[in-house]
């Protein structure tokens, strides 16, 4: 018998476990060493393809780390660029939003507002410009927009109450206005049916003189006829 040792290199893989085994002649022992060569060569080839097919593979997937990093920097570029747009955007309507409240706050008053409605107007002017100048955002401009809204609600209310009691005093001076009308038209339809009657009575004794008139115009004619009459024969 033959005994055949396999084990590492020393400095290479010194902690390499050793194996025996063992043939039966020498040829025999030749070819187990042939084998385990022949396997060991065979086994480097296929880590070779392996490795190269993993070094192929690397510049592929290097390849697309790169591709991906492009994109993910041109998405993060994107990104920046959309939310810089968003913020303009947001600050230009912030800016037009405290420029519309700016504007209903110095709109003309009404010339039957109190001098106190006029006096708390100003008070909102004045707290409007200082959020404005010190860029306190949208936010404190919107709630003094509301609470002007809650004044004017109150002050649209108070006038509605002061218009609804001179509707009221109206409508009583109306209504004696309308009782004074009626008892005016009553007087005059009495009126009218006695300036009717005294017509119709004028026009009775008018018509009686113009007969008596008619009559003495007829008597004068004979008089005088009468009277040429009497000359004649005389």
């Amino acid at each position: 018998p033959q005994l055949l040792e396999l084990s590492g290199d020393d400095s290479l893989n010194p902690d390499l476990r050793t194996f025996y085994f063992c043939a039966d002649s020498p040829e025999h022992g030749d070819e187990w060493t042939k084998a385990l060569l022949n396997s060991r060569h065979n086994a480097l080839l296929d880590e070779r393809e392996a490795y190269r097919q993993v070094c192929d593979g690397f510049a592929m997937q290097l390849q697309e780390l790169h591709e991906d990093l492009d994109e993910t920097r041109k998405l993060h570029s994107d990104c920046e660029e959309e939310c810089y747009r968003i913020r303009s955007s947001k600050e230009e309507e912030r800016r037009h939003c405290t420029r519309i409240i700016q504007e209903s706050l110095e709109r003309d008053i009404p010339s039957n507002s109190t001098p106190s409605f006029a006096q708390t107007r100003r008070a909102y002017r004045t707290d409007l410009e200082t959020v404005r100048q010190q860029d306190m955002g949208l936010v404190p401009a919107v709630q003094l927009l509301c609470d002007y809204t809650a004044l004017l609600e109150e002050s649209c209310c108070e006038m509605n109450e002061t218009l609804e009691d001179q509707k009221d005093q109206l409508r009583k001076q109306n209504d004696g206005d309308s009782r004074h009308k009626k008892e005016l038209q009553a007087l005059l339809k009495a009126k009218t049916h006695e300036w009717e009657v005294e017509k119709e009575t004028y026009q009775h004794q008018i018509k009686r003189l113009e007969q008596q008139l008619a009559l003495s115009q007829k008597m004068f004619k004979d008089a005088q006829q009468d009277l040429v009459s009497q000359k004649m024969e005389m």
